[in-house]
């Protein structure tokens, strides 16, 4: 048996409204080097002083699959994980 969201105890609804709310301070926090924009699953930062410039972050393993997919592309980050 399969759980949806909300069976398993997330309410999606508060999520969504939680991330409209603090949109406004992300945004404030961002400048040149943020890839990307709130809601991924990881977050992509530009290293303009080093080679292959990525740094991911993430609270969980959604991290290694942004890994693979910034492999597959021109960016081929070097040991990111």
């Amino acid at each position: 048996m399969s759980l949806n969201y909300e069976q398993a105890g997330v309410n999606v609804a508060a999520g969504n409204e939680a991330v409209s709310r603090i949109a406004p301070l992300v945004k404030a926090t961002q400048d040149q080097n943020v890839l990307g924009d709130l809601g991924g699953f990881a977050a992509a930062y530009a290293l303009p002083k080093v080679k292959h410039p990525v740094l991911l972050s993430a609270t969980d393993a959604s991290a290694r699959n942004c890994y693979w997919r910034l492999s597959a592309t021109s960016m081929k980050p070097s040991a990111l994980i």
